[in-house]
Formats: C-alpha cells, structure tokens, sequence
C-alpha cells in the first residue's frame, strides 16, 4: 500500500488548480489537509465573500482561531452589509482563543445591530453572553498561573507520574495513509522516563490494540490502560491494570463486570487510593448512561474485584462525551474533560466538580483550557500535567504534554509563649494513626494536608504544658492554607519543704502532715494535689499551669492549719518557685506562722502580702487585752560568730505597729552552713496561751 505524507498536499500557485484540491478535500471531510491551500487562495483576493466565508467556518471547525479571526475580520471590513453573521463568527472565534473580552465586545455588538428573525437564535446569542460574564468572573477570582510544554519533539498521551517521580506516557507514531482515514498506521506504547525499569514488559506493550491512554498510581505499583479487544460481535476498549509486586510488574489483567461490558466501550482509567480502600474513575459508554461516554467510579476490594459501581451524578455527565476522570484527594475534587458546548472554549475542555458541597461543574478556564482539546489533567504533588494540541489544532493534530505548578493544601504550625520563645520542643503530626511528620526544633512548621481527613497534633516541651489537640480538614480551595498557633502554657513548679520544728517540749511529737494545693480560680475550692509529708522525706512538689489562682494549705493533727494563696500569673517563667513551711511543734490553737521574711538593706520583703496576712493577725490580738503572747523574731545566718542580733529597725516599726504593745519578743539564731542568699533571713512567729 503506497503511504502519502501530509505533506504532499502543497499549494502550487495555480489558482484554478489549488482551488479545485481544496474543494476536493473538503468533499471527502480532509479539512486539515484542505487548508494547506487557505492561505495562498486568500491571498490571490480572487476569492467571493461566500468562499471566504467557508474558510472561516472551516479554520474554526479545525481549531485555527486566529486565522479563522483574520478572515472573518475581512469579511466585516469589505462585506458585512451581505454577511452580518460574521461578527457572531468572529465573537465565536475570540471565545474559543480564550480572549474572553474581545469575545464578548463582539457578542453584544452583534445583538446590538443584528435584525433577529428567529427566537431561538437570539436564545443562543444571550447564553454565548453569559457564558461569557461566567467564564470572565471565574477568570478574576482564579489566580494568575502559567503551563509550560514538557517537550517539543514527542507526540505524547496520557501523562502520569507517581510520588517517586518515575513519569509515565504513552507514546504514538502515526502515517497517512493513501485511501481513507481508516488505514491510518498507528503504534502506541506506554514509555516511562526516570523509573527503575524504563522498558515495560513485551506483555503491557504487546500489539497494537493498546489505546492511547495509560495511568500509574501514586505509590507506582499500579498501572491502568485499555486496549481494544475482539467481542463476540464486535471490538470494543477494555480497561485494565497491572500490579507491581516486588519490583516486577505482573500480567495484565481485565477488569470484571461490570466496568468492562462486551460490546461497549471503557476507557480513560485512572485509580485513587482513600485510606485502605481503591477507586476506579473511568469512562465509558454503556447502556445505563446519559448518553455519549459517561463518567463511573468502582469501589475495589484487596483483590480488586469490584464491590459497587456507580455513575458519577448528572452534574457531570450529559449526552455528550466525558473523559479523562481524575479524582484529587488532596482537594477531594474530579477533574474530567468533555466536549459539552456549554461554558467550553471549544473542542474537549477540563472541568472540575467537587462531589461533597455539591457545586456545578466548573471550567478551568486559561491557560488549562484553548479552542482545542485539552484533557488527561492530572496532578502528584506539587507537579500537574494535561494534554493537548492546542499547538496544532486539528483533528490530527501532535498532542502534547503541558506540564505546571500544583498548589498544595498546607497546614503551617507556629508554636509560642506569651513567656519566653520557644525552642527544642517536639512537634508531630499523626494522620489516622499514622505519624507523617515530625520536629523537634522552632522553625515554622509547613505541612503539606488532604482535605477531610483528621490530623493530630502533639508538642512536648519541659517544664510546659503538652498540647495534644486534634483537627478536622474539610472542603479547600487549590492553595488555601491552614494557620495553626499553638499556645504552650508554662508550669510552675511549686516545690518546697515541710519543717518540723522541736519548739515546746511539752507538745506532742509530730510525725506527718498533709499539703494541699487548692484552686480557688472560679471562686470556689477545689483540691487539685494532695501528697502527705513525714519527717524522713520532707519535700513536696507540684505542676500548674499560669493560669490559676491557689492556696497553698499544710494540715496536721494537734497543730494549726497553714495557708499561703497566691497568683501564679506573677510568677514570668516556668519552673522555679519554692515555698518552705516551718511546721512547730506546738499544741492545736497555740500558735500563728504569720510570715516568711528577709531584709535587704534594712527594707522588708515577703513572699506573701503583708496587708493581708500579718496585719489582721496582729490586729485581732491588740483587741484581745486577755490573750498573753510571745513573738519569736528568728535569724537563720551562715555567720558562725554571731551570738546576738540587733532587730532591724523595718521589723521594729512592724512590731510597734502592728502588735501588742509590751509584748514579749525572744531571738533565736539558726545557724546553717550555706544559703541561697548572701543576706540574713528572718521568721517571725507568735505564741499564745
């Protein structure tokens, strides 16, 4: 069979001979062959405005916007008095080039100016005016984004890619043939760039039934493709997959009924896995359909077979065709293509449909979409891909792969303290149970997150609170990030010791107390840690949070009940505040602790407000003229020397002030070998009988 290139059809100058060719070919329906000879036929200006006009119609019928937008300006320039239609034509062709503006300009001064003689072609004309405002507000409200071609040199199909970054596609070479379209030579095979093994086996690749379409999964252990294959009756596609167990890809296998009905076409497959569970979107044009290929989605067990089998809703189907389904669970939306002439630039269009808000569908708009066709979008990561021939628009035009930028859903963690900043805490995030992410530094955390999914979230830190919070993803947009800051709240550490002290000899001996940490926040009491102290082990120690108020309380058989409340709002870092209490050895209702003090530069400081707990003391026995008291002034000095104190002049004026007058004052010296402090500490306590 003699085989004849495109490219043996070529102008020859001749007006009458390239006239005739072009006539002859568009009678057989070779319109991209015919318009080999447009360009010189219309450069000759031998042509009538009738055969411009069919020119135009036909650059638009083979996807040449901007020549068919050249002829029908010419015509509107020399003869639009006799062709008023073109300025429709013309809008048409804007519309499906993509310039949305122009498209629209040239619609309403069509409407403007044409003498409407039928009802439904004014109906026509109004929704070609909306669409167009839908199409333009979509455009304003998508932000700006830009493809790129993959290559330049191949003709290639299907793109796919899994996480590992091994690049899938099917690659075709096609002649023309001498006769009819029908004896096309055509061989196809699934090629694989970057991947551990880049020649599949002969048995994926075998023959030439395999159909232009291939799909790799995201671990890359699954491939999905159809072949057409010899029924009973007739061929028809089959969609199929091979497994790759261990680093071989086993044989493929056809899918069961009823994805693969004899007698019917199914094709344009591609699988999802949803947690434990895959998917299977593909297209086909059984009977229970819209019409046209429709779009269904299979639920797989391990073994996939399929468990249920559904066509995708009437949002997305309709009488004509619908291809290429790919199902993003990272935004949890289908992306699809047909060639449905509502809201499309022209031949297959890519559009989105997000099932769970049950929105329309909705067209991607440029640069994903042109007048041609543009199908098999597909995303992994942060890397897209579609399909195209939008760089020759025909019906036999080169496709090629468009390659570009994925906006992913982020889930960016900030961790802070109103306290100090923080640093080397631990952060990680669990999906279902399952760890993906972990940290243990203090940078911005940005974490790439799917849509309906549950995310738990944990941060530990030392001497701060841990956070264990858990969050539920809905619906996003392509790109909308989450903004988590967590607050970690500081623990103070309350710790301290329990002394028991020999005073009166005529007491019983002390053996335990009991310490309670009591929150007295909400105005009411509430114990919160409890620990009992005896004299072998005498510390106690507590954690809370900055947020609460609360009384600290010791209690023990026969003697007083000791209690100190106190904020822990004041306290500006975590960790490190101690309390030691002086239990005496004294009968119940024979003594008062009234305070804990130190002198610095003969000026009195305390841990607890004096107001509030020495004055009223002090003030209840100055009213109590039968109550004989005694105050105990005691010195705790690391001077060995000292047998003898004077008493500060700030503590003289608190006992003038504050108690009884004559009262009784005895000194004590504690001596201890090593303090904290380099100053002198003094205790004051008040005896009565």
């Amino acid at each position: 069979m003699l085989l004849i290139a495109q490219s043996d059809f070529q102008a020859t100058g001749n007006f009458k001979k390239d006239l005739q060719s072009k006539t002859t070919l568009e009678s057989k329906n070779e319109i991209a062959l015919a318009s080999n000879y447009y360009e010189i036929l219309i450069a000759s200006q031998k042509l009538s405005p009738a055969q411009l006009m069919q020119i135009g119609l036909n650059y638009l019928k083979i996807e040449k916007y901007s020549e068919a937008i050249e002829v029908f300006k010419t015509i509107i320039n020399k003869y639009y008095l006799k062709f008023p239609i073109c300025r429709y034509y013309l809008a048409e062709a804007y519309f499906r080039k993509g310039d949305l503006s122009l498209s629209k300009s040239e619609f309403k001064t069509f409407a403007d100016n044409y003498l409407f003689s039928s009802d439904s072609f004014k109906i026509v004309l109004n929704e070609s005016l909306s669409r167009c405002d839908s199409m333009l507000k979509f455009a304003r409200v998508q932000k700006p984004k830009s493809i790129q071609l993959l290559s330049s040199t191949a003709e290639m199909f299907s793109p796919s890619m899994d996480n590992k970054g091994c690049f899938y596609y099917v690659q075709s070479t096609k002649k023309w043939a001498s006769e009819t379209k029908n004896d096309v030579i055509e061989k196809r095979k699934i090629v694989t760039i970057h991947s551990d093994s880049s020649i599949l086996p002969t048995y994926i690749n075998s023959e030439n039934t395999l159909q232009g379409d291939v799909f790799v999964s995201e671990d890359g252990n699954i491939l999905i493709f159809s072949r057409k294959t010899n029924g009973v009756n007739s061929s028809a596609s089959q969609v199929l997959y091979a497994r790759k167990i261990d680093g071989i890809w086993e044989r493929p296998v056809v899918f069961e009924y009823p994805i693969n009905v004899e007698g019917y076409n199914s094709l344009y497959g591609s699988i999802v896995k949803i947690n434990q569970d895959y998917y299977l979107y593909y297209s086909s044009n059984k009977p229970d359909g819209k019409g046209g290929l429709d779009i269904y989605f299979a639920e797989l067990n391990s073994d996939f077979k399929v468990v249920k089998d559904s066509i995708l809703p009437n949002e997305i189907n309709s009488t004509f065709d619908e291809i290429t389904p790919f199902y993003n669970k990272q935004n949890a939306t289908i992306y699809f293509s047909t060639n449905n002439a509502r809201n499309n630039f022209g031949g297959f269009d890519i559009f989105s449909y997000k099932r769970e808000v049950n929105e329309s569908i909705v067209n991607l708009n440029m640069p994903f979409n042109s007048g041609a066709d543009d199908f098999f979008y597909r995303t992994v990561d942060r890397e897209g891909f579609l399909e195209s021939n939008r760089e020759t628009p025909t019906s036999s035009g080169d496709h090629k792969v468009y390659k570009f930028e994925v906006e992913k859903n982020d889930m960016s963690i900030t961790v802070s303290s109103n306290y100090k900043t923080q640093e080397n805490y631990k952060l990680s995030v669990d999906e279902n149970a399952v760890r993906i992410y972990y940290s243990d530094t203090s940078q911005l955390h940005s974490i790439a997150i799917e849509q309906n999914k549950k995310y738990r979230i944990k941060v530990k830190q030392d001497n701060y609170i841990d956070i264990d919070t858990s969050i539920n993803i809905g619906n996003l947009e392509e790109g909308q990030k989450l903004m988590i800051n967590l607050f970690m709240e500081p623990i103070i550490n309350i710790e301290g010791k329990v002394y028991f002290v020999d005073y009166d000899s005529s007491a019983p001996k002390v053996k335990q107390c009991v310490v309670e940490l009591i929150d007295i926040s909400n105005n009411k009491e509430r114990v919160i840690y409890t620990t009992t102290i005896n004299k072998q082990n005498r510390k106690y120690s507590f954690q809370l949070p900055t947020d609460k108020q609360v009384k600290l309380k010791v209690r023990a058989d026969a003697y007083n009940t000791y209690d100190t409340v106190f904020m822990l709002q004041s306290f500006k870092s975590p960790g490190g505040f101690i309390n030691n209490i002086q239990l005496h050895q004294i009968q119940k209702n024979n003594i008062l602790f009234l305070d804990s003090l130190f002198v610095l530069d003969d000026e009195i400081r305390t841990y607890n407000d004096f107001d509030e707990t020495i004055k009223p003391i002090a003030s209840s026995f100055n009213k109590n003229e039968n109550i004989k008291a005694e105050l105990t002034i005691q010195l705790i000095t690391t001077d060995n020397a000292k047998n003898d104190f004077p008493v500060p002049s700030s503590l003289e004026d608190i006992i003038n002030k504050y108690f009884i007058k004559d009262i009784n004052i005895n000194k004590q010296i504690i001596k201890v070998k090593s303090t904290s402090r380099n100053q002198d500490w003094y205790k004051l306590y008040l005896t009565y009988k």
